[in-house]
């Protein structure tokens, strides 16, 4: 367990270009909540989940890893662990993505058609 520290802290390094840009969403997200905020909203709370899911799924991981090794648990039985939290951190990571979706069409105006629709059309 005690050497679990620096390990983390490598797989961290890793992911700190996605981690930063999912905090640069959230100050972004922050900024423009006021002048739109349903879109604004959906970003942060999605980079939120995005950036907390990675983090927590890490450490879920090692803690599970090395704390099976201690416990004696089996090999399958650390296997179905894992599973649990690919898929579950799947699942998580997916609505975040949804979020991110909605932020890009929600609040947006309809407009009426015109010449760029019937260019488009052709």
């Amino acid at each position: 367990m005690s050497n679990m520290f620096p390990t983390m802290l490598m797989q961290l390094a890793g992911q700190s270009p996605a981690l930063l840009v999912l905090l640069i969403g959230i100050v972004l997200g922050l900024v423009y909540a006021g002048r739109y905020p349903g879109p604004s909203i959906c970003v942060v709370i999605a980079c939120a989940v995005l950036l907390l899911s990675s983090v927590g799924l890490m450490l879920a991981q090692f803690y599970f890893i090395h704390g099976a090794a201690g416990a004696g648990r089996r090999p399958v039985d650390i296997g179905r662990i894992m599973t649990v939290l690919a898929v579950g951190g799947a699942v998580i990571r997916a609505a975040a993505y949804g979020l991110l979706l909605t932020a890009v069409f929600i609040g947006r105006a309809q407009h009426p058609a015109g010449k760029a629709d019937a260019i488009a059309m052709r």
